[in-house]
């Protein structure tokens, strides 16, 4: 939310390039879990910028639930 407040966009890519390997039970705080393995992009890609286009209803959408 605070991005959007600062006219930023945020990408969230549907798999992911890092996996979280802290969940090990080596460290003194968490135990073992697979809460946050994810499936990891298999092919490298090239990130290329893109056009930004707002949406204004959406823009709208979110102006609103933030001021509610």
């Amino acid at each position: 939310m605070s991005a959007f407040l600062k006219d930023m966009l945020t990408l969230y890519p549907g798999k992911s390039y890092v996996q979280n390997i802290g969940n090990d039970d080596s460290g003194t705080h968490c135990g073992v879990s697979d809460t946050f393995r994810v499936e990891l992009i298999s092919t490298s890609n090239n990130i290329n910028r893109l056009e930004l286009v707002e949406n204004s209803d959406s823009r709208k959408k979110w102006k609103s639930f933030i001021e509610a």
